[in-house]
């Protein structure tokens, strides 16, 4: 929770909301939430794969390696740092809005770029700028929710942004591919399509919105070593929030691990079109996406929900990760296609059940409500992280049983367990939240 006092805070922009929002305030957050999903998830997927494809044939996998690390380094230090320039931002129209309006014409500008882009440097420069601008939004809405809605109502809030992710993706996917047949394969219309869509959902936002402005003198003068400075938050004097955030990256982490190389699990380890003929592995992938597509977004709302009515974080948080850790443990212990489903099934229910209670928990326990955007894109570090070890660590665990593939995929299922694990014990120390 904030450490202030109401007393102690300078003015009432700081100070912990009581008064719940609308149904609406919430919807449209959502949808500004998506807009900056819908130009990252789809393009990643369908649009850059085809355009470096296009543009460098011969070496296409290193080179959309390139743009897309590129591109996914800002994800690490944008949201904390723009989360961190609106904390002090004295503007009119408040301290998030001229962010997350900045960040989606940034955005928007360099997807029209890119649809016209016709050398790789071009394309990977226009999707670094892409990213930056997500990372504008991520770093002005993050701090919207422990802002503006009161505790009661953050793990409900929660559950609709983290259904905004098979929201954006679904949506995202399927305007793209309607657009590539409509227009025979041709990129430009697809760039344009999804640049309008992003500036049309955050406007239904911004026109809605409105913040008060933080009367200039409030935060300290900005000194470059102060605020570099800022950006570590002690486990001493934080030390419930400290535990909250390893609790939700370690859980993130054993989860990318253990997603991270299921496409080879099924081609080495379960023989998944010797098994099914004339199916292919790809196919077997995209089964086990409907199943988390379905179970990941149902478990979200219902818990965060749940987590509000009951006003209690921690029991949530601990029961998803146990049932995370069952998931883990089935395609360890049993090589066979009913144990990946269960597992796709068991992991998703508990992603989704873990999340939305975890984020609230972690709004409620923010070391200063003068860096409440500061904060959040640190908060926002513990799953960007994850995407970058994942790869390397399953590719170590895997390999270090060179003559038994199946035993390598065990460790790591059994690695990434004992992650999911450790993260459910940290949590169970915190006070302050129940």
């Amino acid at each position: 929770m904030d450490t202030y006092r109401s007393a102690d805070l300078p003015t009432e922009v700081l100070a912990p909301p009581t008064e719940p929002v609308s149904f609406r305030f919430r919807l449209f957050l959502t949808l500004t939430v998506m807009s900056s999903l819908i130009t990252s998830l789809p393009v990643l997927q369908l649009l850059l794969p085809a355009q470096v494809a296009l543009l460098d044939p011969q070496h296409k996998v290193v080179s959309l390696g390139l743009v897309t690390t590129i591109g996914g380094l800002s994800a690490l230090v944008g949201p904390p740092l723009f989360g961190a320039l609106s904390d002090r931002t004295t503007s009119r129209f408040g301290r998030r809005r001229p962010w997350i309006l900045a960040g989606t014409l940034l955005a928007a500008v360099m997807l029209l770029l890119l649809g016209y882009a016709s050398t790789l440097l071009v394309v990977t420069l226009a999707w670094a700028l892409v990213s930056v601008g997500q990372d504008m939004q991520v770093g002005g809405f993050e701090a919207i929710t422990p802002d503006h809605l009161p505790e009661r109502q953050r793990g409900g809030m929660y559950g609709l942004l983290v259904l905004a992710t098979p929201l954006s993706q679904i949506s995202g996917t399927l305007l793209i591919v309607a657009l590539l047949a409509a227009t025979h394969h041709t990129l430009v219309p697809s760039y344009i399509a999804l640049s309008l869509l992003s500036v049309a959902l955050v406007s239904l936002f911004l026109m809605t919105f409105h913040e008060q402005p933080l009367p200039a003198g409030v935060m300290p003068p900005l000194r470059l070593r102060a605020f570099v400075a800022s950006f570590w938050i002690n486990p001493r004097t934080s030390p419930h929030f400290t535990s909250a955030w390893l609790t939700y990256f370690l859980v993130i982490l054993g989860v990318s691990l253990g997603a991270s190389y299921l496409n080879y699990y099924l081609r080495d380890v379960i023989h998944y079109a010797s098994l099914f003929p004339g199916h292919t592995v790809e196919q077997g992938v995209a089964i086990l996406t409907v199943v988390g597509a379905i179970c990941f977004p149902l478990s979200s709302l219902l818990f965060g929900w749940l987590s509000d009515r009951l006003q209690r974080r921690k029991v949530f948080v601990v029961g998803a990760a146990l049932l995370m850790a069952l998931g883990l443990l089935l395609p360890a212990v049993l090589h066979s296609w009913l144990a990946v489903v269960l597992y796709s099934v068991l992991s998703n229910l508990g992603v989704g059940a873990f999340l939305a209670p975890a984020l609230a928990l972690l709004t409620q326990l923010l070391p200063r409500a003068q860096d409440r955007g500061k904060d959040m894109g640190i908060v926002n570090m513990g799953s960007a992280i994850p995407g970058f070890l994942a790869p390397p660590l399953g590719a170590i665990a895997i390999s270090s049983f060179a003559g038994s593939v199946g035993t390598g995929y065990s460790l790591l299922f059994v690695l990434a367990t004992i992650l999911v694990i450790l993260g459910a014990v940290l949590v169970l120390p915190i006070k302050g939240v129940r």
